[in-house]
């Protein structure tokens, strides 16, 4: 443990300030300004979701004229839970479910979406500041000359000291897996490929005609690799942060830029996805995925193995303990439904590293206020808390979030400036995957990390 302790602290150093939560005239709290309350807006209107035990008869639903568009189980748990829909108004569907036996819980479905963007501008560099470097010097050696773009305007490698960190540690030998929920990623992207091999080990969309991902033939659509489905650029953006290829002479570098997959889930900016559904349904397929891919494959069952993206290397295994999840969106309401899944997660090993939210104040937003994640806000270019950036009991750390520049969704070589908290997670989980490269890293548990993060 002091070994991993010394990595940490000598990788990022000056990496994170702490943030205690200060009430009553605090940064982000305006003395006066209404409390931060559930916004019923935040409903979907005619869905819900219903919690019952493994087995339960979904034709107790359909006989009161209830229509079942999703259902998934929890493996392990024994509870499975149900998307309904009826147009009668969701105060009285509910009312219908629960007076059926054997539901357990049941609450509305939420909308969801990612912290709005404070800024955001396309970065054009003059062609000399983008031409590759005749200097073989790169990360390794404590800069970014072989990555233009991060050379000539991003400051957060520097800031935080994972240039030294690069350069007095290097990297691990380890092979790492990441996730993120988002819009999508731009697999096109420059910087997500080398040769033929790009950063992604798979990409599902929450994307079906029917705007329901997951049901009676509806599971997640497989999203082909080498494609851009990604219409907003925040998922692409985010995805860059956390892995973006280091030191060949092209953009810009992720914390992670060295020995990382992407997992990458589309449920936000798509038709069905945006809600609770779409979203944490993402995260119980991807921990699902992740659960198969942690067996020797020579072990995996038949259905096992069909329930693998099917253009996967077979052969292919995780090795580490805890596989970090970028989640950067939230909503005013959280739902047992999505505490579950998160609690879910945990058990299995995924951390969800979560941002804080945009609006500045003292903000109990969901995912990030619930127990066991870790919960990121925003610092800028001075190491200061960002003037945007929500505080709470429930924060964790902070990382750099005011103009980072990342990756764009419009072209192959497009890149972008963006501020928000949504930008200061991806960068935790870059360092969550740059840390777990080193073999006596490689076997910490989601709490021994989050532990290792927040007191150092």
């Amino acid at each position: 443990m002091k070994k991993i302790l010394a990595i940490l602290a000598a990788a990022f150093g000056a990496l994170f300030f702490a943030c205690a939560p200060v009430v009553n005239g605090s940064a982000g709290f305006t003395a006066g300004t209404m409390p931060y309350k559930p916004n019923k807006n935040d409903i979907v209107e005619g869905f819900v979701i219903a919690k019952t035990a493994d087995g339960f008869d979904k034709t107790l639903f359909t006989d009161k004229g209830i229509d079942v568009c999703g259902e998934l189980s929890l493996t392990g748990t024994g509870f499975t839970y149900w998307y309904l829909h009826k147009n009668t108004g969701n105060e009285a569907l509910l009312k219908s479910v629960f007076s059926i036996k054997g539901v357990l819980s049941a609450d509305n479905d939420y909308k969801v979406a990612s912290p709005q963007i404070v800024e955001s501008k396309d970065i054009a560099l003059s062609p000399s500041s983008t031409e590759p470097v005749a200097s073989t010097q790169g990360l390794g050696d404590g800069n970014v000359l072989q990555d233009p773009v991060s050379d000539a305007e991003s400051y957060a490698l520097d800031i935080t000291k994972a240039l030294q960190a690069y350069k007095a540690v290097g990297y691990g030998t380890e092979d790492v897996v990441a996730g993120i929920i988002d819009t999508g990623i731009n697999m096109l992207h420059e910087d997500f490929n080398a040769g033929v091999e790009s950063v992604v080990l798979y990409a599902k969309s929450a994307q079906t005609s029917g705007g329901s991902y997951i049901g009676d033939g509806n599971p997640f659509t497989e999203v082909p690799l080498g494609s851009n489905w990604d219409d907003d650029g925040h998922g692409t953006h985010c995805s860059g942060i956390i892995c973006a290829l280091g030191d060949n002479d092209k953009g810009i570098a992720g914390v992670a830029w060295k020995k990382t997959k992407l997992i990458s889930y589309q449920s936000l900016g798509c038709k069905g996805g945006g809600k609770a559904w779409a979203v944490y349904g993402a995260l119980a397929d991807l921990t699902n995925t992740v659960e198969i891919l942690r067996k020797d494959p020579t072990t995996r069952t038949a259905e096992e193995k069909a329930k693998l993206p099917s253009y996967m290397d077979s052969n292919f295994q995780i090795t580490q303990k805890t596989v970090p999840v970028n989640m950067s969106f939230g909503s005013s309401i959280g739902s047992e439904y999505a505490f579950s899944i998160l609690t879910n997660a945990l058990m299995h090993n995924v951390l969800p590293v979560i941002a804080m939210g945009n609006e500045g104040r003292y903000t109990a937003a969901y995912p990030a206020a619930f127990p066991g994640v870790l919960a990121v806000g925003a610092t800028n270019g001075k190491d200061k808390k960002a003037r945007f950036s929500n505080n709470g009991a429930w924060i964790s750390v902070a990382a750099p979030g005011e103009s980072i520049i990342s990756c764009g969704h419009t072209g192959s070589a497009s890149y972008v400036s963006m501020s928000g908290t949504s930008m200061a997670a991806p960068f935790v989980t870059g360092l969550i995957s740059y840390l777990l490269s080193f073999d006596s890293a490689h076997s910490l548990t989601p709490y021994q990390i989050k532990t290792l993060i927040e007191n150092s």
